[in-house]
C-alpha cells in the first residue's frame, strides 16, 4: 500500500493487504478465527475515495482504517466505486479456445 500511497502514514501499517491493479484492494484473512463466532477480525486501510465491500455489498468511504469480521473462507475484496469488472453469469462452456482473446491476455 505504501508504494501507491507513500505520503499517507496509514499505508505503512496496512500489512497483508494489497492493491490488485488500481481499483481492487484485497485484504486476506490471516488472523485465527474466534471459536464462538467462526470469524476473524481483519484490519483494512481504505485509500481515499468511495469503495464497495464485495463480501457485504456495502459502500464505504476511504482514507480510514476499518476493523471488520470475516469468515476464514472469505477473501475481503474492496472495489473502487465506478470500476468495471467484466464477468459472465452462468457460463455454459469454458473449454480452452472458447475465448481466445481473453485467454491471450492473461
Amino acid at each position: 500500500m505504501y508504494y501507491d500511497y507513500p505520503e499517507v502514514p496509514a499505508a505503512y501499517t496496512a500489512s497483508g493487504q494489497y492493491l490488485l491493479g488500481e481499483d481492487l484492494l484485497v485484504a486476506p484473512v490471516t488472523q485465527p478465527v474466534d471459536a464462538d463466532s467462526g470469524t476473524a477480525e481483519v484490519e483494512v486501510w481504505l485509500p481515499p475515495g468511495e469503495w464497495l465491500d464485495t463480501a457485504r455489498g456495502e459502500r464505504l468511504w476511504g482514507n480510514r482504517l476499518l476493523r471488520r469480521e470475516y469468515l476464514l473462507a472469505e477473501v475481503p475484496v474492496f472495489v473502487r466505486a465506478g470500476t468495471v469488472i467484466p464477468g459472465q453469469a452462468a457460463p455454459q462452456r469454458l473449454r480452452p479456445g472458447s475465448y481466445p482473446e481473453l485467454l491471450a491476455t492473461i
